[in-house]
């Protein structure tokens, strides 16, 4: 089965949207509207759901996603194997008004995630680490201007796709970079994350809000090319490989 999420919005836009569940069966020929995600007792809206759920050995997921109305702050919704929501979790505030929450897990008990600061001067991107509650959260070695970011899991390593612009007076989303997070700085007090790749650059425009899909040979790197096209990148998991490599060369 693959559970699609969707976010569907009214007259107020964004702020009074809703979260859809819908399924795929079999060989994704047909789809299927389950219902819409009942999250709050009262005026159920302003939930939102950007990036992919984690996977649970019991055969459930936890989605990551948010809320938009006034305050913002990011969620995790804990579905069991029977589909139904065991628990909503509130992740801690940071004292930014956070979107976009991105996690994944690093292991079979902890998880790390980032988000988009929306529109404060605080503009470090955090990362909080899950093991299993998630308590605690440590800057990085990256800057986030609004920006959402992705993380996702091959090849024994996590990797970050984020938007770091070159230049001190550039859009804030004109270059779309491919970052491997060091496992190393998980005992440091900052998290750091090494480039690998510019995937793409578009000066005084955006290269935005990414997305992956993983097979066998290659990564699939989905993103907004000047808010006007869908680009997509595709990555082979070789140069992956060779990236990740010299990496972790120069690290030594």
């Amino acid at each position: 089965r693959t559970h699609l999420f969707v976010v569907g919005v009214s007259m107020g836009g964004w702020a009074t949207s809703k979260i859809y569940h819908l399924m795929f069966k079999d060989n994704l020929s047909s789809l299927q509207y389950l219902r819409e995600l009942h999250l709050s007792p009262f005026l159920n809206f302003s939930h939102l759901v950007r990036t992919p759920a984690m996977l649970k050995d019991d055969g459930g997921f936890i989605l990551p996603i948010y809320h938009e109305l006034a305050r913002k702050y990011p969620l995790l919704l804990d579905f069991n194997h029977h589909l139904d929501i065991d628990s909503i979790f509130i992740l801690p505030p940071q004292n930014l008004s956070q979107l976009q929450p991105s996690f994944v897990p690093l292991d079979s008990h902890s998880t790390i995630g980032v988000y988009r600061n929306h529109k404060v001067l605080n503009d470090v991107m955090q990362v909080i680490e899950c093991a299993p509650l998630c308590k605690h959260s440590k800057p990085s070695n990256l800057r986030n201007y609004d920006a959402s970011s992705v993380l996702f899991n091959a090849l024994d390593s996590t990797f970050l796709l984020h938007n770091q612009s070159s230049r001190p007076q550039g859009n804030k989303r004109e270059e779309l970079w491919l970052y491997m997070f060091d496992r190393q700085s998980q005992e440091s007090e900052s998290i750091d994350f090494i480039p690998l790749l510019r995937l793409d650059v578009l000066l005084d425009s955006e290269v935005s809000y990414p997305s992956v899909a993983l097979d066998r040979d290659f990564a699939y790197i989905a993103y907004t090319y000047g808010r006007k096209h869908i680009r997509v990148s595709f990555v082979p998991k070789s140069m992956l490989k060779a990236k990740l490599k010299i990496a972790s060369e120069a690290m030594q």
